[in-house]
């Protein structure tokens, strides 16, 4: 299902437990995790999909955000892009959710309705709101939270039109956050060819 939305790729993050920039990494079929972060939500929206960038970016290209603030984290990108955003949802996925699908924003989408603001997935305990549906109705709510100097994604979830949508399959909310994660998803996912 294509959806009247656009798509955000946050990859402003510093990386700092990978030791190098995630979204440059290659995985095990020969793209960068910028590359399939934008192939996965090509499938999923109808309207530009722009990347979060980090500080000073250089040379942006006219899709890119570069964060106008160091070091103030996911939030930050969110909010750039909901702010550009000029349709009724904003696909946010994390550069490091690689196994993030079409299928989840299906999901997603349907349970879209006029009350819901942030709409994100969640398996047992795992949430994932770095891969979800997010309303450009938030914004002056972001702004004012990041004003107040805070920078948690979760606190940005704590308002009744969040809806948390139960999924069946947990590996679609991996999230790589060091160099022995990212080895062993490549181990896991060596033998499997491209869609």
């Amino acid at each position: 299902m294509i959806m009247d939305a656009e798509g955000l790729v946050l990859a402003g993050g510093r990386s700092s437990r990978m030791g190098q920039d995630k979204s440059s990494l290659i995985g095990p079929h020969r793209e960068t995790l910028l590359q399939r972060a934008i192939n996965t939500l090509q499938q999923s929206v109808a309207g530009p999909i722009r990347v979060s960038r980090p500080y000073q970016w250089p040379d942006p290209d006219p899709y890119d955000l570069p964060d106008t603030t160091a070091y103030r984290g996911p939030l930050q990108g969110i909010m750039q892009g909901l702010a550009a955003c000029r349709r009724s949802w904003l696909a946010v996925l994390a550069v490091d959710c690689p196994n993030a699908s079409s299928q989840v924003y299906d999901l997603l989408f349907e349970a879209a309705d006029p009350k819901a603001t942030v709409i994100i997935p969640r398996h047992g305990q795992i949430l994932q709101p770095l891969l979800g549906l997010w309303s450009p109705r938030l914004i002056d709510h972001i702004d004012e939270q990041l004003r107040q100097g805070s920078l948690r994604v979760a606190a940005a979830l704590t308002h009744s039109g969040v809806r948390i949508i139960d999924i069946a399959d947990p590996r679609w909310l991996i999230n790589l956050n060091n160099r022995e994660e990212f080895e062993q998803w490549m181990e896991r996912n060596s033998l499997v060819e491209p869609s």
